[in-house]
């Protein structure tokens, strides 16, 4: 069976670095619909000398389905 990711970086310029703990939530444009995807791992690194977040969320079946016909209007993490 294929699995699907996706992955997230978030970069902190004011903030202080913190590790990323929960879902991520998509809104689909043109409809009433949202994605939650289920976190899977997310660690703190330094990317080009920036400190970053990096999370990965799983990508199930009917999500991708979802995503394949709608287009995005916001992700929230």
């Amino acid at each position: 069976t294929n699995k699907y990711y996706i992955n997230i970086v978030i970069l902190f310029k004011t903030l202080s670095q913190d590790e990323v703990k929960a879902n991520l939530i998509i809104q689909l444009k043109n409809t009433n619909s949202s994605i939650s995807l289920d976190l899977v791992d997310s660690n703190k690194t330094k990317m080009n000398g920036k400190d970053v977040s990096i999370a990965m969320y799983e990508l199930d079946n009917k999500s991708l389905e979802l995503l394949k016909k709608n287009q995005l209007k916001s992700i929230f993490f």
